[in-house]
């Protein structure tokens, strides 16, 4: 992978003139994950007691 400075003219652009890929797009979806990910862990810790007592 390249760097995102010597992927695009300007740092606002988000196509990149090495790949056509949507950088934007990417982080995005990054972004996402990240806090679909942190939520889970909150929801885990939060129910940690019946999750574990439950038989």
């Amino acid at each position: 992978m390249v760097s995102l400075k010597y992927e695009t003219d300007n740092p606002t652009d988000c196509i990149s003139l090495v790949t056509g890929q949507d950088l934007c797009y990417t982080t995005q979806v990054l972004k996402t994950l990240i806090i679909v990910c942190i939520a889970t862990i909150a929801l885990l810790i939060v129910f940690r007691k019946r999750i574990l007592t439950s038989n």
